[in-house]
């Protein structure tokens, strides 16, 4: 094939105007005609043939205009159009248009449009800032970058692709700016980049690149703050094997790599000399760069879509990066950490649209932020049905911070090992921080449930803190402890519109805690919000609402605690509220509410908070240095097992009895500086 250099200098347009009229109309007939050979219809270029693939895309708009009139016409190809029109002065102008987007050539023709005879024009068509070039092998692409280099600064060059084509090394590349067109494949048969893009712009639309098997590197790489490489419409990065480090796919050091449409898929980064060392970025790899993704699909539901590595299936971040996603999809990737996603050294994930679904690792299945890392979560994204075999089905934070706000849903993830932990979220590490002030967590119980044996909703671990004010944390399940949340050595705090309801622990013929809550040598801070409709079932079951044992700390001073249930199998089947068998501290005051808490077992027997053998309620506001707030509407009722019947072992006085009252009915009173129920 001839290569099509400068694919235009003049563009002459042949403009046909026919006396096809009647005297009492005074019309006249204009025909425009494009592609022919001949002297009265539009000759393309002089001396340059064009190839079809390309004309076929060509879109010519047309604007004819006489002052008073004004008459859109489009031509695709070639062709032409015929239209009606009055005598006189009119204007011509066309814009030809590759693809209906990049400026091809364009011209104007002012003239006279006489009744009564034939006019035509010539319409001297111009060329733009765009040079157009046809590529159909390897050695043509060589010959264009060899006239591109020659090009004049300013110029954007377009490559158009018009076959399907074997490349045995990298394409080279040169000038400033280049776009690649074209719905066609080029194959690597060798190894190595098959796009290095430096310091450059490259945008490549529809055209599939294709590694192999056998590569030692990635199929493109981005380098240097002046790289730019964007992918659009149906353009494709796929079956690609790095079998030497890091990266199947595309990978940016120092770039910007800008995604709104196509795939990136079946991409591996293996080290097959010894195939446990550490690779990172199955299928994008970001190093100190940018990742902009408002579209396409890493990954796919297909067999051989996957991405894989052992960080990072889908797309690695690392050392101060930025990924912003506004759309697309993250799917069917695997790795061992962040099947999905995983942010690291200082990275920033930005997701405000958008999925991550269907990911597998042995943690994060979703995503995995670490070391120092930060994941904003808004608006629209969605993380689901990701599966991760430890810790974190949808989302794993160590040592980073993670925040969720309103729109945002993590649902339909799992932990699926024998002690896997945290279904929809795990968080753990000194430094982790997750804030959540909206979105959702769960969503209905049939459907959207994150699933674990520890925490189906969020665990939170090793000193780390979690801080809901907004949200819902609703419809998941455990088999074990906590279908909502667990904290285990770490903080969370409770407030403003916070939920947390629906959700499950459904022990098998082994014990149930924390149908809402399980807080285990931790502390739960609840100044606000809502614990209802939240169920433990197991063989014995304990803590519908919220379930505190060993060390576990409780600070109530607002929200309600109402509509959960406790229930299983034998006697052992207490606290559809509260239950309080910990070393801890169950600190109460301000407007706490715990109350319509059921054993549905017992004849929906009243079953609220429910004080284990010894253990009692402190009331916050009386001790020497708590801030907690004094009573305002704090309504809550008791179970005790012990046989004294204490509610508040100290401090109390007289009228703190108002505030409590008993499950089984009789009255609370005050004796000496504790509140017992009489018995």
């Amino acid at each position: 094939m001839k290569t099509t250099i400068k694919a235009l200098f003049v563009l002459v347009i042949i403009l046909i105007f026919s006396s096809c009229f009647s005297d009492w109309k005074g019309e006249a007939t204009l025909t425009i005609s494009f592609g022919g050979g001949n002297g009265r219809a539009a000759a393309w270029i002089s001396g340059e043939e064009v190839a079809p693939e390309v004309m076929e895309k060509i879109t010519h708009k047309i604007t004819l205009s006489n002052g008073t009139d004004v008459i859109p016409l489009t031509v695709v190809g070639k062709g032409s159009v015929t239209e009606t029109v009055a005598p006189g002065s009119w204007t011509v102008t066309i814009d030809a248009l590759y693809d209906d987007d990049l400026p091809f050539a364009t011209g104007t023709w002012k003239g006279e449009v006489t009744a009564g005879q034939e006019n035509h024009a010539d319409v001297e068509m111009n060329p733009t800032d765009y040079t157009f070039f046809a590529v159909g092998s390897f050695n043509e692409w060589g010959d264009a970058m060899e006239l591109i280099i020659k090009e004049p600064a300013g110029k954007t060059c377009v490559i158009i692709v018009t076959k399907d084509f074997p490349a045995n090394n990298y394409l080279t590349l040169s000038g400033s700016d280049i776009i690649i067109r074209g719905d066609h494949t080029v194959t690597l048969t060798g190894t190595g980049s098959l796009l290095n893009i430096w310091n450059r712009n490259v945008t490549l639309r529809d055209v599939k690149l294709k590694g192999n098997n056998s590569n030692t590197s990635q199929l493109v790489t981005v380098e240097g703050e002046g790289g730019f490489f964007t992918m659009e419409g149906s353009a494709s990065v796929t079956g690609n094997t790095n079998n030497n480090g890091n990266c199947g796919g595309v990978a940016v050091h120092g770039g910007t790599f800008t995604m709104s449409g196509g795939s990136i898929a079946g991409n591996n980064a293996i080290i097959s000399s010894n195939p446990n060392d550490q690779t990172r970025g199955g299928g994008v790899y970001v190093y100190n760069g940018i990742f902009n993704m408002s579209g396409g699909t890493i990954g796919g539901d297909k067999d051989g879509d996957a991405n894989t590595a052992i960080q990072g299936g889908g797309v690695y971040v690392s050392t101060n990066s930025t990924f912003n996603m506004t759309g697309g999809s993250i799917s069917g990737n695997e790795a061992s950490a962040g099947g999905g996603v995983y942010v690291f050294e200082g990275s920033t994930f930005f997701m405000s649209n958008g999925e991550v679904s269907g990911n597998e690792a042995v943690a994060g299945g979703g995503v995995y932020v670490f070391d120092h890392s930060t994941f904003f979560m808004s608006v629209s994204a969605v993380i689901s049905r990701n599966i991760s075999d430890t810790m974190g089905g949808g989302v794993y934070l160590k040592d980073g911070e993670f925040t969720m706000s309103v729109g945002a849903v993590i649902s339909g993830n799992a932990t699926t090992g024998d002690l896997g932990s945290g279904g929809g979220v795990y968080v753990s590490g000194d430094n982790s921080i997750f804030e959540m002030t909206g979105g959702t967590i769960g969503g209905d119980k049939d459907v959207d449930a994150n699933t674990a044996y520890i925490g189906g909703g969020v665990v939170v671990y090793e000193r780390s803190t979690f801080d809901m004010s907004g949200g819902a944390i609703s419809g998941n399940k455990s088999s074990a402890t906590g279908g909502g949340v667990v904290i285990n050595t770490s903080e969370f705090t409770m407030r403003g519109s916070a939920v947390i309801s629906g959700n499950a622990v459904i022990g098998t013929n082994t014990t149930g805690i924390g149908g809402g809550v399980a807080v285990q040598n931790g502390t739960f801070n609840m100044i606000d919000g809502k614990i209802n409709g939240n169920t433990v079932t197991g063989a014995p079951s304990s803590g519908g609402g919220v379930c505190l044992i060993y060390a576990a700390f409780f600070n109530m001073s607002g929200g309600i605690i109402t509509g959960n249930f406790v229930t299983g199998i034998g006697d052992d089947i207490n606290g559809a509220g509260v239950y309080h068998n910990s070393s801890g501290t169950f600190r109460v005051g301000g407007t706490a509410k715990i109350q319509g808490n059921l054993k549905p077992d017992s004849n929906g027997e009243s079953n609220n908070v429910y004080l284990a053998d010894a253990k009692s309620i402190v009331l916050g506001y009386h001790e020497a240095g708590n801030e907690m707030l004094p009573p305002k509407g704090m309504m809550i009722f008791v179970t005790t097992e012990n046989s004294n019947n204490i509610i508040v072992a100290q401090l109390a006085e007289e009228g703190d009895k108002d505030y409590f009252r008993a499950d089984n009915g009789n009255a609370v009173i005050c004796q000496g500086d504790q509140l017992i129920i009489n018995p």
